[in-house]
């Protein structure tokens, strides 16, 4: 009983109390989303036949002819990306503007720019689902607050195993396994569940959680990419081009096609290349190469003058894959953690079952808590 009654102990148990109480029901909205989305690929696989095309022996269209095709399309929208994927998928281009949001994909055939889908991304099941895991349907100040719950949430669950310890050999066996029997009442079986589960997802729970507050937040980026011995910057900038651009040599779409030509056939094994026109005149176009489609950290970031078309340096983790450090790497591979795809299928299973748990675990805290009241 002394061990249970320790200052230690008694605070942790405390901050387990206080802020799993204060983050609870965001907790469990953001562990049902997030459960929900983890299969989110797999189940639009289902209805996408307008991202496949019949491979046919003619060239595919230069980025130069997209961007005027895409304007047709979307009269005046920014397009953020151009992607090209394997042979038999279809064209991609994405609209993306931050103020006001504007975020829709035009599925093109590659070879004579037909559209095949106008998907709005902003709609939709997923989107809505998406919306809450991040946003708490709140927008950015929802954002803020989903952020700093995480934050809280790690600490919850430092806490939690504070409480978890157990003084004895005999305890440790009835903290990891379930004993119950026709007798055993209410109050012991949810306190069970709330413990023995929460033992059991705890690694899996933490590291999820932190790789959001890795997304979350650039200071926590930062902060674990040097903890691990990162030597750049862990967020992501564009380089600006060489020399300013003009309004003439903006409009000079042959760069931009010299440079998809060279990355297509530097890649020709890859899963898609996306590339990236200029966001204002003094960036230059940047390439995204990736060599999964099921990962994002397996990938090469390119960058390159607007005008000139000559390769620069970001100066950031984003780079060259064969020149990547271990954390650069690691901080690379941070949103295919956090949402099991670094390791397939099963990654993602895991992942799922694990995020149910935890959002079990605010219910039956409140539950414990609420008995005890009485």
């Amino acid at each position: 009983m002394a061990a249970e009654k320790s200052p230690f102990r008694l605070w942790a148990g405390r901050l387990h109390l206080w802020l799993g109480g204060l983050s609870g029901l965001i907790v469990f909205v953001t562990a049902v989303t997030g459960a929900l989305y983890c299969f989110r690929e797999e189940i639009e696989s289902l209805y996408d036949d307008h991202k496949y095309v019949a491979v046919r022996n003619e060239p595919l269209l230069p980025p130069s002819r997209v961007l005027a095709i895409a304007d047709s399309i979307l009269p005046g929208r920014a397009v953020h990306g151009i992607e090209y994927g394997a042979p038999g998928r279809a064209l991609s281009v994405i609209y993306y503007e931050a103020e006001p949001e504007f975020y829709q994909v035009a599925w093109l055939d590659p070879y004579d720019g037909t559209l095949r889908k106008l998907v709005d991304m902003e709609s939709g099941f997923f989107h809505f689902v998406l919306d809450g895991h991040v946003h708490f349907w709140m927008g950015e100040g929802g954002r803020l607050m989903v952020g700093i719950a995480t934050l809280v949430f790690l600490i919850v669950l430092v806490s939690g195993l504070i409480l978890w310890v157990p003084r004895s050999r005999k305890q440790a066996a009835k903290r990891i396994r379930f004993e119950w029997n026709p007798k055993t009442g209410f109050k012991r079986r949810i306190y069970d569940l709330h413990h023995i589960l929460g033992f059991y997802v705890y690694l899996v729970a933490f590291v999820v959680a932190l790789t959001g507050a890795v997304m979350a937040f650039e200071t926590v980026a930062e902060g674990v990419y040097k903890a691990i011995g990162g030597d750049k910057t862990a967020v992501f900038d564009l380089p600006k081009n060489a020399q300013m651009h003009t309004a003439s040599a903006m409009e000079g779409a042959p760069v931009i096609d010299r440079i998809w030509f060279d990355m297509m056939r530097e890649y020709d094994d890859a899963a898609s290349v996306e590339l990236h026109p200029p966001p204002a005149p003094e960036y230059g176009i940047y390439v995204l190469v990736r060599y999964s489609d099921t990962t994002y950290w397996d990938a090469d970031y390119r960058y390159f003058d607007g005008i000139g078309g000559q390769e620069l340096e970001a100066g950031t983790m984003y780079g060259r894959r064969h020149r990547a450090r271990i954390p650069d790497t690691i901080l690379m591979a941070n949103y295919d953690v956090h949402v099991g795809a670094i390791a397939g299928l099963p990654g993602k299973v895991l992942v799922f079952l694990s995020a149910l748990v935890v959002a079990s675990l605010p219910v039956t805290g409140f539950m414990i808590w609420w008995g005890r009241r009485g």
